[in-house]
């Protein structure tokens, strides 16, 4: 992390300290990509409905069998490798924007969830999972005695 320049914009400062904090948290250890200039690797989405949590994950580029999800209790790390084709021999670069390598990305969910019922499908680059909460996060009616 470089020295940090504040602005007199409170929301500005935020958002860019927000920025160096996430690049500290979510860079893999092995050496491979989640933080770009663009922003973080996988791009997702994280919602609820009823009694799940739906995660959709954009991966363009990404074979299906390349990636790797794993569930335990409230977190779930989607690990995974984007690989580019090589370039025609002679020929060099004047702009190079996509990423390519292994990636990690840990994303810290709202509650326990139950990794039995848990399910994951790849479609035209979207991985979408679904997360059942489990049990001992679900809210439970108190008997009052008296």
């Amino acid at each position: 992390m470089g020295i940090q320049r504040f602005t007199n914009d409170p929301l500005s400062n935020l958002l860019s300290l927000q920025r160096e904090i996430e690049k500290f948290v979510d860079r893999p250890a092995y050496g491979g990509f989640s933080v770009s200039s663009r922003g973080l690797f996988p791009a997702i989405n994280l919602f609820e409905k009823d009694d799940a949590l739906f995660l959709m994950a954009e991966l363009p580029g990404v074979v299906k069998d390349s990636v790797d999800v794993q569930v335990q209790e409230d977190t779930l790390t989607l690990r995974g490798e984007r690989k580019t084709r090589p370039v025609e021999e002679g020929s060099s670069y004047h702009r190079r924007e996509r990423l390519s390598g292994q990636f990690r990305r840990v994303v810290n969910l709202p509650y326990p969830i139950d990794a039995e019922r848990t399910s994951a499908r790849f479609d035209n680059g979207v991985l979408e999972i679904k997360m059942e909460k489990a049990e001992s996060a679900k809210p439970r009616r108190i008997a009052i005695e008296g």
